[in-house]
This record gives C-alpha cells, structure tokens and sequence, in this order.
C-alpha cells in the first residue's frame, strides 16, 4: 500500500515500512547517531525523516513502477515543503498497538496555529 505525497506541485508514491526504516537507520549510525533503532526510530531517533521521506518514494516508487528522480542531498528541501503532510502519514504506515489495525490519514494538521 502507498500513499501520495506532494513536493514541488508533483504527487509522488510513499510507502514507509522496513526498507525505509533500514536505510534511516544505517544513515544515522553512519553519522554516528547511537541508539537509533527500527524500533525506536520513530520516537527516539532524531533527524531521520528526511531519510524516511527519501527512502519512503523510493519504495513508492518501486512498487509503482515509477522512474526515481528524486536527489538524495535534496530531502531536506523536499521535507520542507511537505513536513506537516509527512508527519500525518507516518502513523498510517504503522500498527496501532492497541487494535493491531493501521491508522487512518488524519483529517487536521496536527500543528496547531
């Protein structure tokens, strides 16, 4: 399953799971974070959602069967642009662990004005 993302006013495919993860978590030890797991990468780990927004469309795209033209030294501008809609969509990539079920997109910005 992936979801939409837009950056730049082009709509891309996102899906956030264990290649995302894996790739957001080696980046971080190899910038000499400690302690970022696939576990904990979503709570603990800091600075990793440009890397699970790049490998995220990566993976959309993949699954898609979409060319990849995305710069990996770019995901900060491409995070910028869609930082508020991206953190909405992390939660539906994952299991609530109460219902064991994935969450819905949100309706409301969960940044408040």
């Amino acid at each position: 399953m992936t979801e939409k993302i837009e950056i730049n006013g082009k709509q891309y495919p996102i899906k956030v799971g264990y290649y995302a993860l894996k790739y957001a978590v080696r980046e971080a030890e190899a910038a000499g974070k400690k302690g970022v797991t696939m576990e904990n990468i979503l709570t603990d780990g800091e600075d990793v959602h440009e890397a699970l927004l790049f490998y995220g469309i990566e993976l959309g795209c993949k699954i898609e069967g979409i060319p990849f033209e995305l710069k990996r030294e770019q995901a900060e501008m491409y995070l910028d642009d869609c930082f508020t809609v991206f953190l909405q969509l992390l939660p539906t990539f994952f299991p609530t662990p109460e219902t064991g079920k994935k969450q819905k997109t949100l309706k409301k910005s969960p940044v408040k004005k």
